[in-house]
């Protein structure tokens, strides 16, 4: 139905008069324009329409009703509506830009500790000195997480995004230098990143290269003696720079960047001995099934203590402290360092006890 012979215009705008709408209208079709667009809404007048007490007269017998001008444009709900589509129009730019803000402000929020298992210290701001981390401490831009010999650390960004510290691992957690992206620098040690939700933005830097990565899986390493740092990237893709030059590495390829050299890329071949260290082992061997004598079962009654607790990276620390023995006692220490990922090192063992 035309708007034009619903509604009729009153030439003088300051006087008060109602509008009259046609008695067959149920009705009445309104335009807000925004700056995104125009929105149309169908309002039934009904709801729209607040009637004036009517009073009742009788005439001759019979009852007879006259209702009062009903007026439209001050009923109340057609105020409360134009009052919401005020709000709106005034809330529609700040509404376009939280998604913006949001993005932005993920990259600053704050990182947090979900694993520490052994000595894992950190450093507020990157100041001294060294506290002991636990479970659930926030990290923010400028702080420092490491890790010792035996042990291990786990650090949660705010995408839910996990970076996996090998021991004797230094992280240091830095501003982003763009919006949306975490940047992190690796002093020395290993990393390892996941990401199954979708890809992640990151920038890392280490003593002798930097890199811009969009990938969801990723093993980075910086060799403290050898000064090199090595890049496996499982999944996504990287621009990694040393020495004024840039190569672009895909999902299933490695660098390797020496001081003062640009990164050399090669197919990616061993992935199982690259991830070793990141997985578990729990009970490998039974310490039960192996005939310790009364020797070892003295010599390494701290370790089963903690071995059976549940606690392996205890159990694989203790286990330095007892000096070398017979068969048994050195099956015992090569299962120990499978269940903490070791599986190189377990492997030389067993190759040295074989007769």
């Amino acid at each position: 139905m035309n708007l034009p012979k619903m509604v009729r215009r009153h030439s003088r705008a300051r006087e008060a008069r109602p509008l009259r709408l046609h008695p067959a209208a149920n009705s009445l079709p309104l335009a807000v324009a925004f700056d995104s667009g125009t929105a149309a809404f169908d309002v039934p007048i009904r709801r729209l329409i607040r009637r004036q007490p009517s009073q009742t007269q009788f005439a001759r017998g019979r009852k007879i009703t006259i209702q009062s001008p009903t007026s439209f444009c001050h009923a109340a709900p057609v105020r409360w509506l134009l009052l919401l589509f005020a709000c709106f129009h005034l809330a529609a730019p700040f509404a376009r830009s939280q998604p913006a803000l949001e993005r932005s402000d993920a990259a600053t929020q704050p990182s947090r500790v979900i694993e520490a298992a052994g000595v894992v210290e950190f450093q507020a701001g990157g100041r001294p000195p060294w506290l002991a981390a636990t479970n659930g401490l926030a990290l923010r831009p400028g702080d420092r997480l490491r890790t010792r010999a035996g042990s291990r650390a786990g650090v949660q960004f705010s995408d839910r995004s996990v970076l996996r510290l090998s021991e004797d691992t230094i992280l240091e957690i830095q501003p982003p230098r763009r919006t949306e992206k975490r940047r992190f620098r690796l002093p020395v040690g290993s990393i390892f990143f996941l990401h199954r939700e979708q890809p992640a933005d990151l920038e890392f830097e280490t003593p002798v290269a930097s890199g811009a990565i969009r990938g969801t899986e990723f093993i980075l390493e910086a060799d403290a003696v050898s000064a090199t740092t090595r890049l496996a990237l499982l999944e996504g893709q990287v621009e990694l720079s040393a020495a004024d030059q840039t190569v672009t590495l895909q999902g299933g390829e490695q660098a390797r960047i020496e001081p003062g050299r640009p990164p050399v890329k090669s197919p990616l071949l061993e992935i199982a001995s690259l991830v070793q260290w990141t997985l578990y082992y729990p009970a490998v061997v039974n310490p039960e099934d192996l005939p310790f004598d009364a020797g070892d079962r003295s010599a390494l009654n701290p370790v089963l203590i903690a071995y059976q607790s549940g606690d392996l990276l205890a159990a694989h620390a203790a286990m330095t402290a007892v000096p070398s023995g017979g068969e048994n006692r050195e099956l015992w220490r090569a299962a120990l360092d499978l269940a903490v990922g070791r599986a190189e090192l377990a492997e030389a063992r067993l190759a040295l006890s074989d007769p």
